[in-house]
């Protein structure tokens, strides 16, 4: 029966990949810059990241890219280096065997890049999202034990964190700093493999999607059966579509991120990565009825009864989260701020308990 209950949630989940992997590659590269321009980051440490980081960019280069390059799913479009790696958790969630598993979890890749909330509601509430936030749990109702079998549905994010993150510090401890086998290696066990990693999932836990069980915003529209895919909208269309590029929507979008990395400040003290990650998701599920009434603003029927999505409406859509009025563009770039700022944050925390 498990087996059964585990193959439907791997094809349930099959849409779970965020950000993008252009976005994973430059969010990446900037944490890394912001380290490497850091006085109070160790030199020796920002040796290691000129090591890992074939390709550095100025915040110019970085608006470039963002611009105009094209990466997609394809691992040889990263940069190389820890940019690989950070690519690698995608990859797999998408092309591992379906019997490959994740340890200790014994689970598949897939399951490694959320955590669905509403499944810990403690009492007889109803286990789905409410755009009145009615459904998100305590803090206290997520159980730290990846045993519990609630995680097979919902998800392992936060073990996936807290895994990443003690891998990446025992590397660095055995100073197993740079790939023994290439960058292209599987089975490397370096500190670039594991920085990668935990880069990834750090940056996954930002995104408001990967915190519900929904995760295409389908409550919003009446007939969900065949409603707008609204998880990629926000992820990665708008950015690397190769079909429509969307210059101006782009273009505004990196002058609101550029703002966004200067001002914005890390909410989470917590050192824990396991009860960080958690806070991480509890701030970000906040997010969700913004995303949700920009989409239907955003969704249209054509006369055939497809949709046709306004891009820029959806971004361009003002609400509140938390109080705090935004647009979806500025709270997109809050969150992709927000993911610059937790990758530096336990990079810097891991090579110091591993040095």
């Amino acid at each position: 029966m498990v087996r059964i209950v585990i193959a439907i949630v791997l094809l349930m989940c099959s849409q779970l990949l965020a950000w993008g992997g252009k976005e994973h590659v430059q969010l990446t590269r900037i944490a890394a810059q912001g380290l490497m321009d850091d006085p109070a980051t160790p030199e020796d440490m920002k040796a290691w990241l000129r090591q890992i980081i074939p390709e550095q960019r100025d915040l110019a280069g970085e608006r470039d890219f963002l611009l105009n390059a094209s990466v997609a799913t394809d691992l040889n479009r990263s940069g190389g280096g820890v940019l690989y790696w950070v690519m690698v958790p995608d990859d797999l969630a998408q092309n591992a065997p379906r019997d490959s598993k994740v340890e200790p979890f014994g689970m598949h890749e897939r399951l490694m890049h959320f955590i669905e909330l509403e499944l810990f509601v403690a009492g007889n509430k109803q286990r789905k999202f409410a755009a009145n936030l009615s459904a998100k749990p305590l803090l206290e109702d997520i159980r730290r034990d990846w045993r519990d079998e609630r995680y097979i549905q919902a998800g392992y994010l936060p073990f996936a964190v807290e895994t990443s993150y003690q891998r990446l510090v025992l590397a660095i401890r055995e100073n197993r700093l740079e790939p023994a086998d290439g960058v292209g290696g599987r089975d490397d066990d370096s500190a670039m493999r594991w920085a990668g990693y935990l880069a990834h999932y750090l940056q996954d836990n930002t995104q408001p999607h990967h915190s519900t069980v929904d995760f295409k915003s389908r409550s919003y529209f009446n007939d969900r059966r065949d409603a707008p895919d609204i998880h990629k909208e926000l992820e990665w269309r708008m950015v690397d579509d190769e079909r429509e590029s969307f210059p101006e929507l782009r273009s505004a979008y990196w002058d609101v991120l550029a703002s966004a990395l200067r001002e914005f400040e890390d909410p989470i003290s917590q050192t824990d990565p396991w009860l960080a990650s958690v806070e991480v998701s509890f701030i970000s599920y906040d997010c969700l009825p913004l995303i949700g009434e920009a989409a239907v603003a955003a969704a249209t029927r054509n006369p055939d009864r497809t949709w046709h999505f306004d891009t820029a409406r959806f971004f361009h859509h003002t609400g509140e989260v938390g109080g705090v009025k935004m647009s979806v563009l500025q709270m997109k770039a809050r969150q992709q701020a927000w993911a610059v700022k937790r990758t530096q944050a336990m990079w810097l925390a891991a090579w110091r308990e591993g040095r």
